[in-house]
C-alpha cells in the first residue's frame, strides 16, 4: 500500500491525495470552516472549543453529528445551485472538472445528501466506457481517465444503490485501520503539515523516518484565524468601540468587519458562506440545527 502522504493510500473511491485535496477545496467552496465557526457561536460557544470538522467527503467529518449537520445544510439547496452554477451548463468540460464533478458526487453520497437526478444520470454517463475513452484521448493525464477499476466499480455500484438521506459506505479501509495494519513501532514520532496534509514522522529503530497521513489539519495549525465570534471583526478581531460601530456585511447581514479593507481580506474565505443561504434563511438552518451539537448533559468537550 502506498504512503498517504505520498500520494494513493487505496484503490478504492476517494482514497488519493488528489481526491482529498479535491474534496478539501469543496469545503472552501462551500464554507463549510464558517459554518462550524457560526455553529459554535450560535450556542455560547465564543472561543470555539466544541470539537469538529465539517467536510463534504464523510469519514473527515468529526464532532457531534457533524455528518447529519453538513448533510442538512447541503440539503437546503446549496448543494443544488453550486452545480447548476458550476457543472450544469452544457459545455465540454475541461480535464479537471470531470474529475472534480466525480469526487462532488461520491462525497455528498458518503454524507447521504439529497442527489438530484441531474447529477446522478450525469455522473452515469461519464462512467461508461466510450465517454472515458474520450476522456482519455483528450487529456491523456486527467485523474478522471485514470481512474482505477475498483474505484469505477465502487461508484457504479453506489449509483445503483444509493437512497438519499442515507450516507453510503463505499467499503474502503478507514485510515486509522489503514496505519493500524501495518503494525509500526517507532522509537520517536513528530507531526508536521505537508501540503495541507498534517503527517506523523515515525522514526524507526534503524533510523529510517516513514511519514504516514494522520487527518486535515486544524484552521490554526495552517495559519487560519477561527472567523468567529460573531460581535468582532472577522479579520482582525476588534471589537466595537466607543462612538465607532461595526460595519456589517450587505449580504448576509451578520458578519461584521472594523473597516472596508477588513472585509475586503476577509471576502475569499466569506464569499461562498455569505451566498450560500439569505440570511433569513439561515438563521431558520442554524436554529433547526444548533441542538445537534450540545452534549445532553449541557457541557461542551473542548481541546486540552
Amino acid at each position: 500500500m502506498n504512503n498517504p502522504a505520498g500520494g494513493d493510500w487505496g484503490n478504492g473511491i476517494l482514497m488519493s491525495r488528489a481526491e482529498y485535496l479535491t474534496a478539501m477545496d469543496f469545503d472552501e467552496a462551500f464554507g463549510l470552516r464558517e459554518l462550524r465557526h457560526k455553529l459554535s457561536a450560535s450556542i455560547g460557544d465564543t472561543n470555539d472549543a466544541v470539537v469538529s470538522r465539517y467536510s463534504i467527503n464523510a469519514e473527515f467529518c468529526y464532532g457531534r453529528n457533524s455528518i447529519e449537520i453538513v448533510r442538512r445544510y447541503l440539503d437546503t439547496g446549496v448543494l443544488e445551485k453550486h452545480y447548476e452554477k458550476h457543472y450544469n451548463n452544457g459545455s465540454c468540460w475541461t480535464k479537471n472538472e470531470g474529475f472534480e464533478f466525480t469526487v462532488l458526487v461520491a462525497c455528498v453520497m458518503s454524507l447521504g445528501c439529497k442527489l438530484p437526478e441531474t447529477m446522478r444520470s450525469r455522473l452515469q454517463k461519464m462512467q461508461h466506457p466510450a465517454y472515458r475513452n474520450l476522456v482519455l484521448q483528450k487529456h491523456p493525464n486527467s485523474s478522471l481517465a485514470k481512474m482505477k477499476p475498483l474505484a469505477q466499480k465502487q461508484l457504479e455500484q453506489a449509483l445503483e444503490n444509493y437512497r438519499d438521506g442515507y450516507p453510503y459506505s463505499y467499503g474502503n479501509a478507514p485510515f486509522l485501520e489503514i496505519m493500524s495494519l501495518r503494525n509500526f513501532k517507532p522509537t520517536s514520532a513528530k507531526i508536521r503539515l505537508s501540503r495541507d496534509i498534517k503527517v506523523i514522522e515515525l522514526t524507526m529503530p534503524n533510523g529510517v523516518v516513514i511519514p504516514n497521513f494522520v487527518g486535515p489539519p486544524g484552521d490554526e495549525e495552517v495559519g487560519l484565524k477561527p472567523v468567529h465570534p460573531y460581535h468582532v471583526c472577522a479579520t482582525c478581531r476588534a471589537g466595537e468601540k466607543a462612538g465607532s460601530k461595526l460595519l456589517v456585511c450587505g449580504g448576509c447581514k451578520d458578519r461584521k468587519y472594523c473597516s472596508k479593507d477588513c472585509q475586503k481580506k476577509h471576502w475569499k474565505t466569506h464569499k461562498a458562506f455569505c451566498k450560500a443561504l439569505s440570511p433569513s434563511e439561515m438563521h431558520g438552518f442554524v436554529q433547526g440545527v444548533k441542538h445537534l451539537i450540545i452534549i445532553d448533559d449541557g457541557s461542551l468537550p473542548v481541546f486540552d
